[in-house]
């Protein structure tokens, strides 16, 4: 029996035996464009394909999240651990998701202060939406890239995620001043500015969108 030669995929380069050459610094910035515009544009096409549901992306997923816990209930500290985010922006985003009717919240027996977060009936019928918003969401962004390329990404982005990770754990930690960002402040036209002044504005988190 006569097999069938497979030819391999001209558009996609394995790297794993190739030299690796100095690159330029251009070319390192230029990856980080694109990251970052990828992930942009995925979060606003998320964004704008569930806006008929009545939930943001980031919304989804608090709501994700939550519907894969097993174990028993979670609170709002280990939920914030688990989306990596401060305790301020989840608990905006939790007061949003329960006003909406997507969650309930219940009081720790023995805990005054903390409290069970679950999802309720009308979270788990929009999660089952933002499913089908997400798997074609993520076709049309995976168009014309093959599986293996895929896998290979997957891979490439974990290692670049792990070396992050690696980084920031030897970096310093900072205090709530250093979070802030500074802005200067503008002064009107027509008023020499005698000294240049600077405050403070709060830091929004980014995972945190307006419904």
């Amino acid at each position: 029996m006569v097999h069938a030669r497979t030819e391999p995929d001209p558009t996609v380069t394995d790297t794993r035996d190739t030299p690796v050459r100095k690159r330029s610094l251009e070319s390192f910035l230029r990856t980080g464009y694109l990251i970052h515009d990828v992930s942009r544009l995925r979060r606003q096409l998320y964004d704008q394909r569930s806006r008929h549901l009545g939930i943001t992306r980031s919304q989804w997923w608090v709501l994700f999240n939550l519907a894969r816990k097993t174990g028993g209930p979670m609170n709002q500290n280990e939920l914030a651990q688990m989306l990596e985010m401060g305790s301020a922006s989840t608990g905006e985003l939790l007061r949003r998701l329960e006003k909406s009717g997507f969650i309930r919240r219940q009081a720790v027996p023995g805990d005054r202060r903390s409290k069970h977060v679950l999802i309720a009936d009308r979270g788990l019928e929009v999660l089952g939406n933002m499913r089908l918003v997400a798997r074609s969401s993520n076709e049309a962004i995976m168009a014309g890239i093959s599986e293996h390329e895929q896998l290979l990404l997957d891979g490439l982005l974990s290692r670049m995620k792990a070396n992050l990770a690696a980084q920031v754990a030897q970096l310093p930690s900072l205090g709530a001043d250093d979070h802030e960002p500074v802005r200067a402040i503008v002064r009107p036209r027509g008023r020499p500015p005698k000294r240049l002044q600077q405050t403070r504005e709060l830091p929004v988190s980014a995972e945190v969108a307006t419904s």
